[in-house]
């Protein structure tokens, strides 16, 4: 498959760190605080959410965790992008 093993490493972090998350309730804890909470990202958290509202508006009521993890499993490159916003 062309282009297979570029995405692979890719794709191995992804279920790594997935199933890290699934099992780790602390770092889901912490990176839910992190994307969810911190008021240092609020602006940028607003677009995240208004885009993801948009979509399912049930959003809004979740906690914060469950807020990370829909985040997590069904916006993951959006919140790609929010981590890379906030790394500039």
């Amino acid at each position: 498959m062309e282009g297979y093993d570029s995405f692979k490493p890719k794709l191995r972090n992804y279920i790594k760190y997935k199933t890290l998350l699934a099992t780790t309730e602390y770092v889901k804890y912490l990176m839910s605080r992190f994307l969810c909470v911190c008021k240092k990202y609020k602006d940028i958290r607003e677009s995240l959410y208004n885009n993801t509202v948009s979509r399912n508006v049930d959003f809004a009521s979740l906690s914060s965790e469950d807020k990370f993890m829909y985040l997590m499993k069904f916006q993951n490159v959006e919140v790609d992008n929010f981590f890379q916003s906030v790394r500039s």
